[in-house]
């Protein structure tokens, strides 16, 4: 009876087990889910411009009864709020930046100075937005009574443009964003490049061949409308670039980094990773100078066919977050082996740290584990940590001035960095390639030099390392 009683026992505290694994993973991927994806809404924006002000109303669509944080543009004014039964909306709080919304749609109108303008005039910031959710569709009428000698573009679809006596009308689409609007005091030639590519310039303006095939690698590449100009000074409002002549060059890595800007999100601090992201899918080192330097050093280590792989791993990765340790399981899923570059880089004003790659076998010395040694391969060759190994030998290590000393009774090495001499009890040798190398404030000693010149072996087998005297 007692051990039918103990195999229930056992049963029930299995069974439980599995239960709580179950559902903790269950919680861990339903939490995955709602992060990844918000709500989508549709957003039709009517705006009339007159009188050197934009009167503005605009409907969000699609939502569903809660209360929701508003974000307001700058200098908006005379803003009122009405549910779809056109009642006035309730507001949760006294600063009125958080909605309770029982319908399905809400519309907010408010106006928007005009700042003074001759020839060029750009229209962002100007849209109330909810915070977590999605916006889908966006469709924007735009009234023109003040501006009727110019043309307005955004950074959508112009679906619809007619021009009367007194007033033009303009009709725009967009999708996942609300577009800046810009209105120039000419006619505006445009050119469809392709079904994703679209160029707005002046009839006198002689426009480049672009080079868009490394873009072709990018999944799902949004709308771009290029405001070509050599007046105006390049900026990048979302799918609206405006773009000088003089930075034409620079198109490539300006949608690349917009692409990436949407497509993943990136722990505060590490934002600046799109940058390195975008060389790697450029194939050239763009933005600051540690941005370059990682990527120099992804190029100096990974081979063409890796770094290929690297740039398809992430235009591939189908998760909305990502971060330096993403990057390093893509880099070690790519080499087969562990490494924490990103890691170690992952800000973005600490000194560079360069690439390692880490040897996965376990380091025994006479059949004990060696702890905390971790070698790494540089160029096809085993590097190994130089004081760990060497202070496990019986030596002892220090640097005094411009060289390492290694030494233990009987026996003093030499070594000066970046150098291919060292001396031995005092006595000058020279070989073929330096003995020494510094790696991250750390010093490293390649397994041919460990072996012949402290009088050891190295067997290596699948898993282990072995050092034998």
């Amino acid at each position: 009876m007692r051990k039918t009683g103990n195999w229930k026992l056992s049963v029930f505290i299995l069974t439980a087990v599995l239960v709580s694994v179950i559902f903790f993973q269950w919680r861990s991927f339903s939490s995955e889910e709602n992060k990844e994806e918000l709500p989508k809404v549709d957003i039709d924006s009517s705006i009339k411009h007159q009188n050197n002000y934009f009167t503005i109303y605009q409907t969000i669509h699609q939502l569903s009864p809660n209360t929701y944080e508003v974000i307001f543009p700058k200098n908006i004014k005379n803003v009122k709020c009405s549910s779809d039964s056109g009642k006035k909306c309730t507001w949760s709080d006294a600063k009125k930046s958080k909605i309770k919304i029982n319908g399905r749609s809400v519309t907010f109108s408010y106006t928007i100075d005009r700042k003074a303008s001759t020839d060029f005039y750009l229209l962002k910031d100007w849209s109330i937005q909810l915070k977590n959710v999605q916006m889908d569709k966006v469709k924007i009428q735009l009234s023109e009574s003040q501006f009727q000698y110019g043309t307005w573009i955004a950074g959508g679809h112009t679906v619809a443009v007619k021009h009367l006596d007194f007033i033009d009308y303009y009709v725009f689409d967009s999708k996942g964003d609300i577009p800046a609007l810009l209105w120039r005091n000419k006619k505006l030639m445009k050119m469809e490049v392709n079904n994703w590519f679209t160029i707005y310039h002046s009839k006198d303006t002689k426009i480049p061949d672009f080079d868009l095939n490394v873009l072709q690698k990018m999944k799902e590449l949004p709308a771009q409308f290029i405001f070509y100009t050599d007046k105006y000074p390049t900026e990048q409002i979302g799918s609206l670039i405006i773009l000088n002549k003089r930075d034409t060059e620079n198109l490539n890595a300006m949608i690349v980094q917009s692409q990436i800007k949407n497509q993943y999100h990136f722990p505060k601090g590490e934002e600046w990773f799109r940058e390195v992201i975008a060389a790697c899918i450029l194939e050239r080192p763009i933005g600051s100078e540690k941005a370059q330097q990682m990527y120099e050093q992804l190029v100096k280590t990974l081979s063409q066919e890796e770094l290929k792989r690297l740039s398809n791993e992430i235009v591939g990765w189908s998760k909305a977050t990502l971060n330096d340790q993403d990057l390093d399981l893509l880099l070690q899923r790519i080499t087969g082996y562990r490494t924490n570059f990103f890691h170690e880089n992952n800000n973005e004003k600490s000194p560079l740290q360069n690439l390692l790659l880490l040897d996965p076998h376990l380091v025994k010395w006479k059949d004990q584990e060696m702890d905390d040694i971790n070698i790494i391969l540089q160029n096809g060759k085993r590097m190994y940590p130089l004081e760990k190994m060497l202070t496990v030998l019986g030596y002892t290590v220090k640097q005094n001035g411009s060289f390492i000393e290694v030494e233990k009774p009987n026996q003093l090495f030499q070594f000066r960095l970046n150098s291919h001499i060292f001396y031995y009890n005092n006595e000058k040798y020279g070989v073929l390639t330096n003995p020494i190398s510094s790696l991250n404030q750390q010093y490293y000693i390649e397994e041919n030099w460990l072996t012949q010149l402290f009088n050891i072996k190295i067997k290596v087998s699948d898993k282990e390392i072995h050092v034998l005297e």
